[in-house]
């Protein structure tokens, strides 16, 4: 069993989301998704430590803050910490993702150092 922790990517972007995983592969058990009701799915049906959420998954999709409060309603998924990784990028809107509760803001493009470190410090 690895030590890494898990982390859930949702992502639509491919281009998006090929970056993600490039950069964090080494570092953490990834597994990823580009839809919100497969994001759902996967949550639960596998436990994460962390969960990058990207914001706007296409018009006829759930965005991002819904599939957050669907995931907050189970109490299991309490110690789940999910980063808003999103292209908003007024001050209004990360204090928006934040009081939607989010635990952390990442705007794109994403500095890889900063999300790595980022995820890891959820550990301790």
């Amino acid at each position: 069993m690895s030590d890494k922790l898990k982390v859930l990517i949702v992502e639509d972007n491919i281009v998006n989301l090929v970056l993600l995983k490039k950069v964090l592969f080494n570092e953490f058990d990834l597994r990823t998704t580009a839809d919100g009701n497969s994001a759902l799915e996967l949550v639960n049906e596998n436990h994460y430590d962390v969960i990058l959420m990207d914001i706007d998954l296409g018009k006829n999709e759930l965005n991002g803050v819904e599939i957050l409060k669907l995931i907050r309603k189970d109490a299991k998924n309490d110690d789940v910490k999910i980063f808003a990784v999103t292209g908003l990028a007024n001050p209004e809107d990360e204090q928006d993702l934040l009081d939607a509760g989010f635990d952390m803001y990442i705007p794109k493009p994403v500095k890889s150092a900063e999300l790595i470190a980022a995820i890891k410090a959820t550990k301790s």
